[in-house]
């Protein structure tokens, strides 16, 4: 079976687990199932990915998961089993509609099919690297699902979501173009990132050139292409190509140093980049933080030094309620 068919069935096993409907007969055919250790370990996969959503309930409902399925087979356990289904739901999906309602809703992409089938994924928080076939470096940022497939006279990434860098290895005969919704960004260089978020994708070139076109809506034709050059960086929406901007007047990612680069923008897009990368909550009123601006370079993978930088920066409070929520708000609030 291949791998992503694996994961198929292991999301599909999980949802049938979890549900009020589950059977003796469902219990037993799952445990003959994961008695190969491919299946197991495509099961474990997509329990880890739901493990990112869980806060603190979450983990005792995923411990009882594991150990509702060890129980033996016999009548009295399969019925105790079933009759605990519905509190197990409410144990694992609490914590993630509390999540949800505090506006986190776009984490619901990991357990998306496009999410959980990709070749290549960073879950939340995540930064992942992967050398693909031909040589080039892959890396990938927190919540990014991308699939590759190269042809004798191509190379092509499809970007479902999320944020990428490539460092292009050469080949002349076989152009690498990243491919985010309507949008294709073409290697002509060497090194270069694509963001792609609420129906908008950024280029960001680092080295040489990339050549980006957008195909208009509910046409085979596409708008004039342009051609980006080492220290630009261009957005492009549904009403196409906007204007070029200097790379270095915009909030990026530094992907060596792992730290955000920030010249002097608004608060709120800054915190808007680390709820992002965050497993928790940040809360915030976007409005009212609107008149203050920060610069400087801040560490993803240190997210209170991240925010006491911030407090340092602009006049805010930051506050904690329990491990995974953060509140930031103007000073005297």
């Amino acid at each position: 079976m291949l791998a992503k068919e694996r994961l198929r069935k292991a999301a599909e096993w999980h949802v049938t687990l979890e549900s009020e409907a589950v059977t003796e007969r469902d219990i037993h055919m799952f445990r003959q199932w994961r008695s190969h250790p491919d299946n197991a370990l495509a099961f474990e996969e997509i329990e880890k990915t739901w493990g990112a959503f869980e806060v603190s309930a979450g983990s005792s409902g995923r411990l009882l998961i594991q150990g509702l399925l060890d129980q033996s087979d016999s009548e009295s356990e399969r019925l105790g089993l079933r009759s605990l289904l519905p509190v197990l739901s409410l144990i694992v999906l609490l914590p993630l509609l509390a999540v949800v309602a505090a506006g986190y809703a776009p984490m619901a992409r990991l357990l998306h099919s496009d999410f959980l089938l990709a070749d290549f994924r960073a879950g939340l928080g995540e930064m992942s690297s992967s050398t693909l076939e031909d040589g080039s470096r892959l890396n990938l940022r927190s919540l990014t699902a991308v699939d590759v497939s190269y042809s004798d006279n191509h190379r092509l990434i499809d970007l479902s979501h999320g944020e990428l860098q490539v460092q292009v290895a050469h080949d002349r005969q076989r152009p690498l173009t990243v491919v985010a919704g309507r949008v294709t960004a073409t290697a002509e260089g060497t090194e270069y990132s694509v963001r792609y978020t609420d129906n908008r994708v950024d280029i960001s070139v680092t080295e040489s050139v990339v050549r980006v076109c957008h195909q208009a809506e509910e046409t085979n034709d596409h708008s004039p292409c342009i051609r980006l050059h080492a220290g630009e960086a261009v957005s492009v929406d549904e009403s196409g190509i906007h204007e070029v901007q200097s790379l270095y007047s915009r909030v990026s990612y530094d992907w060596e140093s792992g730290h955000l680069m920030v010249p002097g923008q608004p608060v709120s897009q800054v915190l808007a980049e680390l709820k992002r990368h965050y497993s928790g909550v940040i809360l915030y009123d976007a409005e009212a933080l609107e008149p203050y601006f920060v610069s400087g370079r801040f560490p993803l993978n240190d997210m209170r030094k991240t925010l006491d930088l911030l407090v340092q920066s602009a006049p805010l409070n930051v506050r904690y309620s329990g491990p995974f929520i953060v509140h930031v708000e103007r000073e005297g609030s």
